[in-house]
């Protein structure tokens, strides 16, 4: 009886005589290192850096948007462990941030 291992992401390349990559995919890529041209390896590494950058933009938008007081409460919901949930309502031109809890 065969052991069934996990399966691997392999790169995509096939070459002309139909072998195909063993190689691990470079970042995001269908590609190996190898097989990803220099200026896509470049954009992935850019496209990194900018979900990261993003990430902090879009918390520092909604921070903005909703107001310390909120954002401390939906913090401190998050991180007591609680059961509930966290609502996130439109009221006219007001953005309103509700957390309700239900217990431990």
């Amino acid at each position: 009886m065969k052991e069934r291992f996990p399966a691997m992401n392999r790169c995509r390349a096939v070459a002309a005589h139909g072998r195909r990559c063993v190689q691990t995919p470079f970042m995001t890529s269908p590609f190996c290192w190898h097989h990803t041209a220099r200026t896509d390896r470049d954009a992935l590494r850019q496209e990194n850096m900018r979900s990261e950058d993003h990430a902090k933009l879009s918390i520092d938008r909604i921070v903005h948007i909703l107001g310390d007081r909120e954002v401390t409460e939906i913090a401190e919901f998050l991180e007591s462990g609680d059961q509930g949930e966290i609502r996130i309502e439109r009221r006219g031109d007001q953005i309103v941030a509700h957390t309700e809890r239900t217990g431990s």
